[in-house]
């Protein structure tokens, strides 16, 4: 079994999951928040599943916020810590993250050994917001994602984990850069346990919209294709004055093409297409 797994956005830092072994379903499993009442209150931490480790204050405000009328803030040289233990089994292998945060980036890259134990570490530096490359035994290579960041400005962190491969990618504001795709994990890590953020010594971060989960965010689906296996669908045209009633000669069938693909595209031509009479489509 790996070591735990706790994915952390810090200020200038990075972001980690960590592991443990809880039972899961296979069904689509989701935590999220976005800070409101009446799960948190207007105050310091501990709230909720998080609290603060060790030195260092965070708490629920308003005057900083993505949406909604409430936020975390992070005060500076300050780490929190969100259990999500439970949450999802060690049967899930691909759990997606996605959070708002503000960060005043950074100069320098993080001690690694510091940091501790994770998977994916995403650093908001002066260079541009930069991802580790693990190698899997605490180490590897700093890669920079093309974007850079100002203070005062939120970004949106997408990360998508795979257990199974003990890879990461992670979108910056819904964009994937090639450079930091199926990067490594930097310890071996098999499963999520919870989540940790940690701001830099000079100013607080923010954090909001926060969603860990089975299933990808909306952005992913019309930038690709979907896949199906031998996928084939019935279309049926149905009469007001009866609607739902089955009428054979109102069905219609459409096959998709045959690299079991299904886009976005074919989806939005037969909605949009005049179905008067039997059809047969291959989509190319």
């Amino acid at each position: 079994m790996g070591k735990e797994d706790r994915v952390a956005i810090c200020l200038a830092v990075a972001i980690s999951l960590f592991p443990v072994s809880v039972p899961v379903s296979n069904a689509a499993t989701m935590y999220s928040t976005s800070f409101e009442s009446p799960e948190f209150n207007i105050g310091v931490l501990p709230q909720g599943e998080w609290a603060v480790v060790g030195d260092g204050s965070a708490e629920i405000q308003r005057d900083v916020v993505v949406e909604g009328t409430q936020a975390l803030e992070i005060g500076a040289s300050t780490v929190v810590d969100a259990s999500l233990a439970g949450f999802f089994k060690d049967s899930v292998n691909v759990i997606w993250l996605d959070a708002w945060t503000q960060v005043t980036p950074q100069e320098s890259f993080p001690d690694l050994e510091i940091v501790g134990s994770g998977s994916s570490l995403v650093h908001f530096n002066t260079n541009g917001i930069s991802c580790l490359d693990g190698d899997g035994a605490g180490g590897g290579q700093w890669k920079n994602t093309g974007v850079s960041v100002s203070p005062g400005q939120w970004i949106k962190i997408t990360i998508r984990q795979d257990y199974a491969l003990q890879t990461w990618d992670c979108y910056v504001n819904g964009i994937l850069n090639p450079d930091v795709k199926g990067l490594g994990f930097k310890d071996n890590i098999s499963f999520l346990s919870g989540f940790k953020s940690a701001s830099n010594p000079d100013s607080p971060s923010y954090l909001d919209l926060f969603r860990v989960s089975t299933v990808p965010p909306g952005f992913i689906y019309p930038s690709g294709r979907l896949s199906f296996f031998e996928f084939s669908t019935v279309w049926k045209e149905t009469r007001p004055e009866t609607p739902y009633v089955s009428d054979p000669s109102t069905f219609f069938k459409y096959y998709f093409s045959t690299d079991d693909n299904v886009s976005l595209d074919d989806l939005l031509y037969l909605i949009e297409k005049d179905v008067t009479q039997e059809n047969e489509t291959n989509f190319q």
